[in-house]
């Protein structure tokens, strides 16, 4: 079966996991990666496997190793290749994380107050709503009139969906 084929069937393979239209692209555009690396029509062996792998942990960074092997192995499956599954890098976690990351009580403060002193009354709320909910930017869009009036927002992403319950404060709103 050609490789044009088998990123039909990956496709499709992926498509009926129920992976997200982001995933299935990154993980197509992680086998294509692999295919160039193969530069030909060499077939797939254990060996050019560890070879890419090799390849892989040189010219990128770990965690994109890792994402990039997961893409690969699922492909393995699509084909019925399991067999030649390869193992992510191992890499330590912190165990703690780098206080210099986190904004202080008075930075946070400070940035809402200069937001708000230059009249963007927006991103002084978006920063509120994050730092009391705890969501993301990209989370910020399920954030409705109606729902912030109910005090429960529903989000749905990264294909998992939960309850944000709302801080008296953010809930708040005339009802107009």
């Amino acid at each position: 079966m050609e490789r044009v084929e088998n990123m039909d069937l990956f496709d499709l393979y992926l498509l009926e996991r129920e992976n997200a239209p982001a995933t299935i692209r990154k993980y197509k555009t992680d086998v294509r990666t692999f295919f160039r690396y193969l530069d030909g029509d060499q077939e797939i062996t254990k060996e050019c496997l560890l070879q890419y792998k090799n390849w892989l942990i040189e010219n990128y960074a770990l965690s994109s190793v890792n994402s990039m092997l997961v893409a690969l192995n699922q492909y393995l499956v699509c084909i019925g290749s399991e067999r030649l599954k390869l193992r992510r890098v191992k890499t330590q976690r912190k165990i703690y994380e780098d206080e210099q990351k986190e904004l202080s009580e008075e930075e946070y403060f400070r940035l809402v107050h200069t937001a708000r002193g230059e009249g963007k009354e927006r991103l002084a709320l978006m920063m509120e709503t994050m730092c009391s909910t705890g969501v993301r930017v990209s989370e910020l869009k399920f954030f409705t009139v109606e729902s912030i009036r109910s005090g429960i927002v529903k989000v749905w992403n990264k294909g998992k969906y939960r309850l944000v319950v709302l801080p008296e404060k953010l809930c708040c709103c005339p009802a107009n």
